[in-house]
């Protein structure tokens, strides 16, 4: 099992963003990312980077950071580092990952919904990599996934016994049932999924993606979580 990322803009949430990445962290070892994107100042003088990486957060800011360091103190198997990143870009990205050996990102609600500039970009790049992706609500009851309902993709090929391999290893689910998803829109084609989420407790969503190019211009589709309410685990399908 490799490392985790957490994306995060450090409101609540992720507290329980990093209650998820914790869970993984008791059967062995791992190093869990968090990580903080930042505007890059135009002024580029050395005293001026020094006085914004020390005044950057707020004090409802330094209390969270306070808490997901307490947390992850109470797991001798998780070791939590803050990275704080001023710029990005597609290949530093990717040496970022590699460097920190990363097989899971963790999205939390407040992440997937900022529209700072930086955060958009950020997660179309990840997008396009190969790393599952786990998006969560705005709301978590639970840390742990065991039962999983796959969206399927209507030009996806993979077959429904591969998705916990793809999922790299991270969660132990079982996948109870799979659908078809062409409108969220349409009440009458969500209706059955519902009622199987209901009837059996489904606590996970799985979807897979293909990477696209990046076009800041478009608008994003409507979200699995905000229709749900669910975790949703996003994997590569150029990854199988």
């Amino acid at each position: 099992m490799k490392n985790i990322l957490l994306l995060s803009t450090l409101q609540e949430d992720t507290l329980n963003a990093l209650k998820t990445a914790l869970a993984q962290a008791e059967d062995q070892p791992l190093t869990i990312v968090l990580m903080l994107l930042h505007e890059t100042p135009n002024d580029v003088s050395a005293a001026f980077w020094l006085r914004k990486m020390q005044s950057n957060f707020t004090p409802f800011e330094e209390s969270i950071l306070a808490q997901c360091q307490q947390m992850a103190s109470f797991h001798p198997n998780c070791k939590l580092r803050i990275q704080q990143q001023f710029s990005l870009s597609g290949p530093l990205l990717r040496h970022l990952m590699e460097t920190f050996e990363i097989g899971l990102i963790i999205v939390p609600q407040s992440f997937l919904k900022s529209t700072k500039s930086q955060n958009k970009y950020c997660l179309q790049l990840l997008k396009k990599g190969h790393t599952p992706i786990l998006q969560l609500p705005a709301e978590l009851e639970e840390s742990r996934f065991s039962k999983a309902l796959y969206l399927e993709n209507e030009e996806s090929n993979v077959p429904v016994a591969d998705l916990p391999k793809m999922a790299g290893g991270h969660f132990s689910f079982r996948i109870i049932s799979q659908a078809k998803i062409f409108d969220l829109n349409n009440q009458q084609e969500m209706t059955p999924v519902y009622n199987t989420i209901h009837k059996n407790g489904i606590d996970l969503l799985i979807e897979t993606r293909k990477p696209k190019k990046i076009r800041t211009s478009q608008k994003n589709k409507p979200a699995l979580n905000d229709h749900f309410g669910l975790p949703v685990l996003s994997v590569c399908e150029s990854a199988y």
